[in-house]
């Protein structure tokens, strides 16, 4: 076992290697200021500084476990994250960092006047929230923007993935443990802890709750809150775009169709469109999401197109070279994925690709790197709470696919060196 003299040498070491390969790759160091560089790029150049950070990253998590001892380390979270969330969703709710002056400050008084609640609360709040650096004191009375506060600023659909988990996910986790006591093997949809949470009518699900929640111009305003937040998802490392093109031989598709399902607001087909200029792409989804084509750069609108389609029905695209489910089945239990990949056969022709990008869980807790196992623990968890389905590890994905149609057959998993996320590759064999 290590001691805090063996970790205390493993996060000097790292901490060393890491400064010195982010200086050669020319890249900024890290720093809590609000001008902050972003995370490290993922991909092709950077492995070595992906390794090394991870490293310290993990590191210097264990050593802080280490030095807490059992006890606080368990209490570390029973007694402050609550509170860490709690401050963070006020922050959010009510666009506190974009109050605030990139390089400037602002006073608890005038934040006060414009939240609408005592001085003294936002004050509290805040001076929570500077615990875990969101803002910082720039001067008595008055707050400043950290890196992670001015994180809220340079990326705005930030602001929407963390009022997801904030508002959604952190209240239907309160009902999780009532949720399995009730629910058991349950495989339904309906059958989840957010159900519970938001008292859903009988038989609905999380997709019925997002697509129908409000009146008039503002219904349907979660769901268009869930895919602006999974498009910064979709973005951020190390889920990053450039995992999905090298996965696969887009390029030798030439000007071939690729069906994008479930592909929400397009920003995965975008991004295909821009590194691939002869492919054709289809964004299949929620007929309330079509609104979103206005969001496709002009030059890319002649090669990208929205069409409306119900994954738990029969797709009705036919005779395209690709089907792409990027981070979609992992939110259906396997009976549910299993039907979805079922609905694709009768479009498939012979020799078609379906492609499933998600995540594959590590075979054990020690099979990879702590980090990738936290990483796919919190999607399970995720997954778990909202709409009832599990992670699945390379063996369980296998079966899914093979359960769906004898015809399918995997070809090749791959999973890009500094990703969470695996690409596999199944080809449809019409004639077997």
């Amino acid at each position: 076992m290590a001691t805090l003299e063996d970790l205390a040498a493993q996060v000097g070491s790292h901490a060393k290697e890491l400064t010195q390969l982010m200086a050669e790759a020319k890249l900024s160091p890290p720093s809590f200021g609000p001008d902050a560089a972003p995370s490290p790029p993922h991909g092709k150049g950077y492995e070595k500084v992906q390794n090394a950070r991870m490293a310290l990253i993990e590191a210097a998590q264990s050593i802080r476990d280490l030095a807490l001892g059992p006890d606080d380390c368990i209490t570390a979270y029973t007694d402050g994250i609550k509170h860490d969330l709690a401050a963070l969703h006020v922050i959010v709710e009510f666009n506190i960092p974009q109050m605030i002056p990139l390089h400037g400050e602002m006073s608890y008084a005038d934040i006060a006047a414009n939240v609408g609640f005592p001085e003294y609360r936002v004050h509290n709040i805040l001076r929570h929230a500077m615990t875990f650096r969101v803002f910082r004191e720039s001067r008595a009375g008055y707050v400043a923007h950290t890196g992670p506060s001015a994180a809220f600023l340079r990326n705005e659909v930030l602001n929407d993935w963390a009022s997801f988990n904030l508002d959604e996910v952190w209240k239907a986790d309160t009902r999780l443990a009532e949720a399995l006591r009730r629910f058991g093997e349950s495989q339904e949809p309906a059958d989840s802890a957010i159900g519970i949470a938001y008292d859903f009518p009988k038989g609905n699900t999380y997709w019925d709750f997002v697509s129908n929640d409000g009146k008039g111009d503002t219904k349907g305003w979660r769901q268009r809150r869930f895919a602006k937040g999974m498009k910064f998802r979709a973005g951020e490392n190390p889920q990053a775009h450039h995992h999905l093109h090298k996965s696969f031989d887009w390029a030798g598709l030439g000007k071939g169709e690729v069906i994008d399902v479930g592909g929400s607001t397009g920003h995965v087909s975008i991004e295909l469109a821009k590194a691939f200029p002869e492919l054709n792409l289809t964004v299949q989804d929620f007929a309330g999401l079509e609104t979103f084509q206005a969001g496709i750069p002009d030059e890319l609108k002649s090669r990208i197109s929205f069409e409306e389609q119900d994954i738990l029905k029969e797709n009705s695209h036919k005779d395209a070279d690709v089907y792409l489910l990027r981070s979609i089945l992992h939110d259906w239990s396997d009976k549910y994925a299993v039907l979805i990949l079922k609905n694709l056969v009768p479009a498939l022709k012979d020799g078609a690709w379906v492609l499933i990008a998600d995540f594959i869980s590590p075979e054990t807790s020690t099979s990879g790197p702590k980090w990738l196992e936290r990483l796919s623990t919190i999607r399970s968890m995720q997954m778990m709470t909202m709409v009832n389905s599990p992670e699945r590890a390379e063996k369980d994905w296998v079966d899914v696919i093979k359960r769906a149609d004898s015809r399918y057959s995997v070809e090749e998993v791959v999973t890009p060196a500094g990703t969470a996320m695996s690409v596999i590759a199944i080809k449809f064999n019409k004639g077997t």
